[in-house]
């Protein structure tokens, strides 16, 4: 049984039990037990609720609660108790429930308002951060290399609503996105193998739809990062002020740096739109269009840089062959690599 639910089946049957002692104590009537069950299951209703609010509610209506209860007490002692028929216990329950009702409604409204993360080092030390992970950072794969390398600080937190999204890739009657969902699952198998700080997060965020606005959510409460290769959801989190790592944004950093006029070994490995076009592939993945390179296909051949175009996926390098052989000595490569069939290299 889950330790939760059998605490809470505990306490309603304690707080059942001290009822029935309380009122064969004081000779009360045998509602006693069955007003002792009905406000613990109250209170327990009321323990339930809070799953669906975040820490930081939580802790604001906690403090709004006793602000009001202690205005509402200095405000008992100033009104005269004639208004209340000489009951002197009356100001102080009615002006209680009063401050207390408005001291935790104001608190809750305007929790969002409070920012929390200039304290957060009173609570926790710098190495002990959460970075939360996303569906799209699982499936990419390459979020294991970066742990496994040192590269991820802190505590990896996946989201139990990650995970179940992942689940539904996985039986997804699409071949690619099954494919992709049983990658994203044993990648993090994989994680959890040699990083003993992999945590899965069960606490879900029901009065939410969207994942990504989940995972805001999250990194809120958390004050954790978001590794993501999610361009849309980086943008977000970047607006909400919430610190986002992009893995793409990372790969394209750590590419080698290369200019116009410098010179390439590239391996034509197709042809390109235009006509005359061979296309290429540096060891990073970056492509590479030679112009006049369709005829060197399955070809490793030097090019000079012309033209650098950054894309949303990275950069696209233009180039041009270093030189172009003689039309017998090509004709005579073509004829010699068809009848071996192997890959030939052209250099000068």
């Amino acid at each position: 049984m889950n330790a939760l639910i059998f605490t809470r089946l505990a306490f309603v049957i304690c707080s059942t039990y001290v009822g029935y002692l309380y009122g064969q104590t004081y000779s009360l009537s045998e509602a006693a037990p069955f007003a002792a069950f009905i406000l613990s299951g109250l209170l327990v209703f009321l323990e339930l609720g809070t799953d669906i609010l975040p820490a930081q509610k939580i802790f604001m209506g906690g403090v709004g609660l006793l602000f009001g209860l202690i205005i509402g007490a200095l405000v008992a002692d100033l009104l005269p108790p004639k208004l209340f028929g000489g009951n002197e216990d009356l100001p102080q329950t009615i002006s209680g429930l009063v401050f207390g009702y408005f001291g935790l409604i104001f608190a809750l409204k305007y929790a969002d308002r409070v920012d929390f993360s200039r304290m957060a080092f009173l609570g926790r030390q710098t190495d002990q951060s959460a970075t939360i992970l996303d569906t799209s950072a699982i499936v990419d794969g390459r979020i294991k290399d970066l742990i496994e390398a040192n590269f991820v600080r802190g505590t990896i937190v996946v989201p139990s609503f990650v995970i179940y999204e992942l689940q539904i890739l996985a039986d997804s009657q699409d071949p690619h996105k099954r494919a992709k969902g049983r990658h994203g699952l044993e990648t993090l198998e994989i994680i959890k193998s040699f990083d003993e700080n992999l945590t899965v997060y069960e606490q879900d965020y029901t009065d939410i739809n969207e994942v990504d606005l989940k995972l805001i959510q999250l990194a809120k409460d958390l004050d954790g990062d978001i590794l993501t290769t999610d361009y849309n959801l980086y943008k977000i989190a970047l607006l909400h002020q919430i610190r986002a790592i992009n893995i793409n944004q990372l790969a394209n950093v750590l590419k080698p740096n290369i200019n116009i006029g410098d010179m390439l070994s590239v391996l034509i490995t197709k042809e390109g739109k235009e006509p005359g076009q061979g296309v290429g592939y540096l060891e990073d993945g970056t492509m590479v269009v030679i112009d006049g390179g369709s005829t060197y296909i399955n070809s490793r051949i030097r090019c000079s840089i012309t033209q650098i175009l950054p894309t949303s996926a990275g950069r696209m390098v233009f180039a041009k062959p270093e030189y172009e052989p003689s039309p017998s000595r090509r004709d005579h490569d073509e004829d010699h690599d068809h009848q071996s069939g192997r890959i030939r290299s052209i250099r000068p």
